[in-house]
This record gives C-alpha cells, structure tokens and sequence, in this order.
C-alpha cells in the first residue's frame, strides 16, 4: 500500500465509484456551462453517456486522463498539466493534436480504457510529440508550439 503524500491527496477511486464520478463530471459541466439536463434524470443521462464511450467523447477522455493521472501516485503534478487537461477535451474532435511526453502517456491509457469498454477509436493515434505534426497540417504555420490543435475537416 502507498503511504505517500500521493496517497493523501490523491486517493485512488475503486472501480465500483468510477461510473459516480464522471456522474458528478456531467452535473459539474452542466452547470458550469449552462446546459439544461432532463429535469429529474440527471444522473440517468450521464450514466447513459458513460455506457458507451463514443458518447461525448471529449468529455469521457478528459474523464479518463485525469482519472489516470489521479491514480499514478508517483507522479507529481505539475502547472502545465491543467493547459494540457484542456487540449485533451478537443482531441476527438480535431485531426492532430500536440501533448507532452507525461500527457501522451496518460491519454494513451485512457484511449486503451475506452477502448476496452468499447469505443471504437483509438484518439492516441491522433496525439502528437511536438514537432511530429506535419507543417502543412496547421492552418497557420506560425502557430507550432506544443497544444495545437488542428481542426478536422
């Protein structure tokens, strides 16, 4: 058992608390950015969200990465990892996407979870090292710093 500072702040969640969580995930998004959900079935919509993980695949990745890098108690956050959060979201919805090695690693374990609950695409194929996205790939060639993300068409 970890007995670390990583243990004190980041518990790990159990398996059988997991589907809770990105309960509480859906009410939190729904509120913060004002969407309206079925009066009374809540909790019902998300958990139908989370049957089936090509179902608002933005939010469930960004779900599982953060879940991941919760559950890695050796690892120590760091600042950047709340901008890296925020491209994850978008990931699904855009071609190439640039991430750090650290955030690739956790996108890639949540991509194999979705997976494994059924998704039928593999996102880490779309998350890049900085400087493995082709030039021609960005709309503004200027614009190739780490955390681009190029738009599908």
């Amino acid at each position: 058992m970890n007995t670390g500072v990583g243990s004190i702040i980041r518990p790990l969640i159990p398996p059988s608390k997991r589907k809770c969580g990105f309960i509480r995930v859906v009410r939190h998004h729904s509120v913060t950015h004002r969407i309206q959900l079925p009066a009374g079935r809540e909790d019902e919509f998300a958990e139908w969200i989370y049957e089936n993980p090509d179902r608002c695949p933005g939010l469930r990745l960004g779900y599982e990465v953060h879940r991941a890098l919760r559950e890695n108690l050796n690892d120590v956050p760091e600042t950047a990892d709340f901008s890296d959060l925020s491209h994850v979201y978008a990931v699904p919805h855009v071609d190439a996407a640039t991430l750090d090695r650290r955030m690739r690693h956790y996108c890639r374990i949540a991509s194999e979870r979705m997976l494994a609950h059924g998704g039928s695409v593999n996102y880490i194929e779309r998350v890049r090292q900085f400087g493995d996205v082709p030039r021609e790939k960005f709309l503004n060639p200027a614009l190739s710093y780490a955390g681009v993300a190029v738009g599908r068409r």
